[in-house]
This record gives C-alpha cells, sequence and structure tokens, in this order.
C-alpha cells in the first residue's frame, strides 16, 4: 500500500495512516506502508517505479486543487495525469482523499 501525500497536513496524514492501519486485515494489505510526501508529478514517477502495488491512496488538499484548477492549466493536467496513473496501475484500489 502507499500512501501519496501532495500537500495535506499532518494531522490529516495521521489521521489516514490511523485509519488505513486499522482497516489493513480487511483490505488484505501487507503491514508495510509507504508515505511519500510529493508533488502530482513525483508521485506518478513513485507508482509507475513499483510493480507490486496493491492499493494507492491519494491524499490532496481541496483548497489547493481548486485553487490549481482555476489559476494553473498545468497544474491542473498534473492533478489528471497522476489519477489516470493511479487508475491505470492499481484499478479500482485507488482512493483520493
Amino acid at each position: 500500500m502507499a500512501i501519496l501525500d501532495c500537500g495535506v497536513s499532518e494531522e490529516s496524514r495521521r489521521g489516514v495512516r490511523r485509519v488505513l492501519s486499522d482497516l489493513r486485515s480487511v483490505l488484505g494489505v501487507s503491514t508495510d506502508i509507504k508515505v511519500e510526501r510529493c508533488s502530482p508529478a513525483s508521485a506518478k514517477s513513485f507508482l509507475l517505479s513499483l510493480n507490486d502495488l496493491k492499493f494507492c491512496v491519494l491524499l490532496v488538499d481541496a483548497i489547493r486543487v481548486k485553487d490549481v484548477y482555476e489559476r494553473w492549466p498545468q497544474g491542473k493536467v498534473e492533478y489528471e495525469d497522476l489519477l489516470r496513473t493511479a487508475t491505470y496501475k492499481v484499478g479500482k484500489r485507488a482512493y483520493t482523499f
């Protein structure tokens, strides 16, 4: 399982990790949870470098994404490309919070 943090608060990151840790046995994933703090472009590279990823959680800040979509067309493309890549690599087991 990978948690890719694209700019959320420490509190949010801890909360998601705690919930996923509690659900680990239900989801059938190992105890090895990779947490990467990264930009959308580096998150995409990280996903493409892994072959055995069963679940992926993308953490994004809603306000930041809204701002990017409104003011920076290239950033919008990066976020959308990241979502496509996550879906391609792990199928329906990619979650965005």
